[in-house]
């Protein structure tokens, strides 16, 4: 998996149609967050301290992955939507038209998220 399987088809139709300059920036954000990101279970333990690299946007509610298998696409995080901690395939979940990557996010713990999205 590269940083650029972790952006939604749709958006990087519309990425694809901007300016240089601007897809470069899109972009960097991304590989820092896919270079940022630690494999699975690095987090283990820490709880709200987990720090969050990712964020997507879906129909009412946010996903947040702590934790990448960056050869398998499989990823840990949270859901605002039911409010639990669980995995997920991330080559399943961009597939949906609806979802899309928050380039404009920055780390946080998951106990600051938690009260930002209360």
């Amino acid at each position: 998996m590269e940083y650029l399987d972790l952006v939604p088809r749709v958006q990087k139709l519309t990425i694809a149609e901007m300016e240089t300059y601007d897809r470069a920036a899109y972009y960097e954000r991304l590989r820092r967050s896919f270079d940022l990101i630690p494999p699975l279970y690095a987090q283990d333990g820490k709880r709200g301290q987990a720090v969050v690299y990712l964020r997507y946007f879906a129909p009412c509610h946010f996903l947040y992955f702590t934790e990448l298998d960056k050869k398998t696409g499989k990823a840990f995080g949270w859901s605002s939507e039911d409010e639990q901690l669980g995995y997920t395939s991330l080559p399943l979940l961009i597939q949906s038209p609806l979802v899309e990557l928050d380039f404009y996010f920055e780390p946080k713990t998951l106990e600051n998220l938690k009260c930002l999205t209360r």
